[in-house]
């Protein structure tokens, strides 16, 4: 937006995600700006998640919703704004503040709907109490009211949205990916380092990748339970690069049982995954077989098509079409640890002309539906519609 143009401005708080910790060198309440000269930055004071600490991570939700609308009205008051934009992902509390200074400029609000509640806390597990997830139901169904657009990066999400907000106008946009991901000049100095180390692991003949956030989401007994069915199969390997709160599990899992088959390789800089995901034999991404996940298209999806590798699917729904819609790669049953295996059997004893060819096509069908040029259009002409009709 800021090649394009347009004057952005950055309400947000300060990183701590995943570790629970604040990263070094931010400061909160200063604005800074971007060396291409466009981006300002506003960090507000927030209490950091913890680890595994439920307490702590609500008070982390609460205090940016209290941080961000204190601040961002006194930080921001006086200047004018035409549009108000929420990318939320979860917790969609994070609407709140993006409301208020809706209010406060006299603009239009564009809710991007990334999780679904409060099907995504039921789904979770992290509440169960009907009474309330039936009260976080009516919250949801407030902060969609009061949202001029509310886009669903699903297509599953948009009538389960229209049942909260019968009246708002929602609408349909993808997530892209970067396809073009850069490397700074600190990467490019580690760089070296931590190819030797990624280039370790991709010792075999056939070696699947999955990436991103390690969580009971991800269904990880289910590639746990596939890399034991591969386990008499020396020239096949699962590698995880990725880290989340099921991340210590997963290491113990893998000891427990003895899985020399399957590597765990923790956290790597998004700046290296296109390295690692072109070493790879084929991509995996697993999802736990729940009604929302259903209607979920993880972002990774995305990331592997733009990859240009053979993809695994294991999950229902939404996600799962979208590789065989693009004949990328293969589905199978999700939590099946038996089918996974079935399914990396399958590529492994495929041509290299037919892997070859699902890459192909990948590619193909990002250019066609999720290239970060042709959804960032869409979404800008959105948003113009929204401001000339103010």
């Amino acid at each position: 937006m800021i090649q394009l143009g347009y004057r952005v401005t950055v309400l947000t708080g300060k990183p701590n995600y995943p570790e629970g910790i604040f990263y070094k060198g931010f400061r909160p309440l200063v604005f800074t700006k971007s060396l291409e000269g466009g981006i300002r930055i506003l960090r507000t004071p927030i209490i950091r998640r913890g680890r595994k600490n439920k307490y702590l991570l609500f008070l982390n939700y609460l205090s940016f919703v209290l941080s961000a609308s204190f601040f961002g009205c006194l930080k921001l008051r006086g200047e004018r704004f035409d549009l108000v934009y929420c990318y939320a992902p979860s917790p969609i509390t994070q609407a709140f503040p993006a409301i208020l200074l809706g209010r406060l400029f006299s603009a239009p609000v564009v809710l991007n709907v990334q999780d679904l509640w409060p099907q995504s806390l039921a789904a979770s597990g992290n509440i169960t109490n009907r009474w309330v997830l039936k009260f976080v139901g009516l919250l949801v169904a407030f902060i969609y009211q009061k949202c001029s657009l509310i886009i669903g990066s699903s297509r599953p999400f948009l009538p389960e949205i229209r049942k909260l907000a019968p009246d708002s106008v929602v609408d349909y946009l993808p997530n892209s990916a970067d396809a073009d991901i850069g490397v700074s000049s600190e990467i490019l100095k580690n760089f070296q380092l931590e190819k030797s180390e990624i280039d370790k692991v991709f010792d075999t003949d056939f070696t699947c990748v999955f990436t991103g956030n390690l969580g009971k989401s991800q269904s990880l007994e289910t590639l746990i339970s596939a890399a034991q069915h591969l386990s008499s199969l020396p020239d096949i390997k699962i590698v995880v690069f990725g880290f989340g709160n099921q991340f210590n599990w997963l290491e113990s899992q893998i000891s427990a049982l003895g899985l020399s088959n399957l590597s765990l390789m923790g956290r790597y800089p998004p700046e290296t995954m296109p390295y690692v995901m072109s070493k790879s034999s084929c991509l995996l991404c697993c999802l736990a077989d729940t009604e929302i996940f259903r209607m979920t298209v993880p972002n990774k999806i995305q990331d592997y098509l733009a990859a240009g590798k053979p993809i695994i699917a294991c999950m229902a729904g939404e996600g799962a079409q979208i590789v065989l819609d693009s004949r990328a790669g293969v589905a199978c049953r999700p939590g099946d640890g038996e089918a996974l295996a079935g399914a990396i059997l399958k590529l492994k004893e495929s041509s290299a002309s037919e892997l070859k060819q699902f890459g192909i096509n990948g590619k193909r069908y990002f250019k066609k539906n999720f290239d970060d040029e042709l959804v960032m259009n869409e979404l800008i002409k959105k948003f113009s519609q929204l401001v000339e009709n103010k």
